[in-house]
C-alpha cells in the first residue's frame, strides 16, 4: 500500500510539472510601470527555461532560466551600446493566463503583468476564387499585430509585405503580375472577405479555411 501511495504521489507531482511547463511555454506581452512594452517568448521544460525577453524593442537572450512549479527565474543581459551592457535578474510567477514578473533588485515594486499572446484565428490557409474564376490561396501567419505569408493567384505565388492586423481586420501588399497592389481583409466566422484596394467591395473575394 505504501508503495502504491508513493507512486501516486510521484505521478501527481510529475503531472503538475508537465502542466506548468506547457502553460508557461509561449509568448507573453505587457508593459512596465513606466509604460515600456515587454514581450516574453518562452520555452519551458520541467526545470529549465529558455527564450527571449524584449523590453522597449530591445531583445535579450534568457540565461540560467529555472522553473519550479509555477515560479521561474532567469538572467537577461541588455546591450546599452558602445560596448556596454548590463545584466538583470528577474523572477516571474504564472497564475492562470497571466504572468507577474519583477526585477530581483527592486522586488514587487517593479511588478509587471503579462498576458498570453494568443494566435489569431486568421493564421492558416484560406482558399476561394475571384468572380472571373481565378483560384486564390492565402497562407497566413499572425504574430502580435504583424501578418506574413503568401498570396497565390491562379498558381502564381507572391510574398505578402507590410502586413498589419487589427482584431479581425488586416491589410497587406503583394505583387499581382508586375503591379504592386494593396489588399484588405476581414475575418468573419470561418471565412475571410478580401478586397483589392483599387477595386473596393465590388471585387471582393470570399475565402474559406482549408482544413
Amino acid at each position: 500500500m505504501k508503495r502504491i501511495l508513493t507512486s501516486i504521489t510521484i505521478a501527481v507531482v510529475l503531472a503538475a510539472a508537465v502542466h506548468a511547463q506547457a502553460k508557461l511555454t509561449g509568448k507573453w506581452a505587457g508593459e512596465t510601470k513606466s509604460g515600456s512594452p515587454i514581450v516574453l517568448d518562452l520555452k519551458a521544460t520541467e526545470t529549465a527555461l529558455t527564450g527571449t525577453l524584449t523590453v522597449d524593442g530591445k531583445p535579450a537572450t534568457i540565461d540560467d532560466g529555472k522553473v519550479s512549479k509555477n515560479r521561474f527565474t532567469f538572467n537577461a543581459t541588455f546591450d546599452e551600446g558602445g560596448g556596454r551592457s548590463h545584466t538583470e535578474g528577474l523572477t516571474g510567477e504564472l497564475a492562470g493566463d497571466q504572468i507577474t514578473m519583477w526585477l530581483d533588485q527592486q522586488g514587487h515594486s517593479s511588478d509587471a503583468v503579462l498576458k498570453r499572446v494568443k494566435q489569431a484565428a486568421i493564421t492558416g490557409k484560406w482558399q476561394g476564387e475571384t468572380r472571373n474564376g481565378l483560384q486564390v490561396v492565402l497562407d497566413l501567419t499572425v504574430t502580435d499585430t504583424a501578418l506574413t505569408g503568401t498570396l497565390t493567384r491562379d498558381g502564381t505565388p507572391s510574398t505578402i509585405r507590410d502586413g498589419q492586423v487589427s482584431r479581425n481586420a488586416f491589410t497587406f501588399k503583394a505583387m499581382l503580375g508586375d503591379q504592386d497592389e494593396g489588399f484588405r481583409g476581414e475575418l468573419a466566422g470561418d471565412q475571410i472577405t478580401v478586397t483589392l484596394d483599387r477595386q473596393g467591395p465590388a471585387g471582393a473575394v470570399i475565402l474559406k479555411r482549408v482544413k
